[in-house]
């Protein structure tokens, strides 16, 4: 769920916080917030910022290893292509069953009206 808190500003202001609280030991907040579970939190939200981050770097790695795969199998369909192309004639139903597009079912070229004087 995408959240409308950025991490990296949350653990400034948290680090600020603790560092406030530590400056002054007589702070309390009751049981409920205490500066351990402030510190705790920090470090759950670091811990997750942190896995986030590697994933994030191991998601690019995998793109750029699929980037290169689909380059690989764009560039075998382009040979097959043109080498069906080639032995069957580039009308053929072969060549049309591979992705091609026939001569005969290309649209032909118009040319522009001439001005007349």
């Amino acid at each position: 769920m995408p959240t409308k808190f950025n991490p990296g500003r949350v653990l400034s202001d948290l680090d600020q916080v603790i560092a406030a609280w530590e400056a002054n030991p007589a702070f309390s907040m009751g049981d409920e917030v205490t500066l351990p579970k402030v510190k705790a939190a920090r470090a759950e939200l670091a811990k997750c910022d942190a896995d986030i981050t590697a994933l994030a770097t191991q998601l690019t790695a995998l793109r750029n290893d699929e980037g290169t795969c689909a380059a690989k199998g764009a560039d075998l369909v382009t040979r097959i292509r043109s080498a069906l192309r080639g032995v069957y004639g580039p009308d053929s139903t072969q060549y049309e069953q591979a992705g091609g597009t026939r001569r005969s079912e290309r649209k032909r070229r118009s040319r522009p009206a001439t001005a007349k004087p």
